[in-house]
């Protein structure tokens, strides 16, 4: 016999927001429907889609080389589902590497109601 393969990274990877629209999420979202971890800004009446960026950090991957998409929708029920196009996570060898990612969010995304 050899020697075993390591079959998964020894250290685990990770993904994070680190932000929505430029507003920091905390470091331990809790993502409650009923308490926000942020609260967008609306659109205006006249929008037809809302452009957002979205903050991504990464750990134990490599820079360049890992592609990442971004899959927006509501958190409840039937709703429109968002895409963002691939982006590379970048950064210094060693350090957490980062991407940002553009969404158009369609007027609905910012719609509530009423418990």
């Amino acid at each position: 016999m050899g020697e075993p393969v390591t079959r998964f990274p020894p250290i685990t990877p990770t993904l994070r927001i680190l932000s929505i629209a430029g507003i920091p999420l905390p470091a331990q979202p809790t993502a409650a429907a009923h308490t926000p971890d942020i609260a967008l800004p609306a659109p205006s009446p006249s929008q037809t889609s809302i452009p957002v960026t979205i903050e991504l950090e990464a750990t134990n991957v490599p820079s360049g080389t890992t592609l990442v998409k971004v899959l927006v929708g509501p958190q409840f029920g039937a709703g429109d589902r968002i895409f963002s196009p691939p982006v590379a996570l970048t950064g210094p060898v060693g350090q957490p590497k980062r991407a940002t990612v553009l969404v158009n969010l369609p007027p609905s995304a910012w719609a509530s109601s009423a418990p």
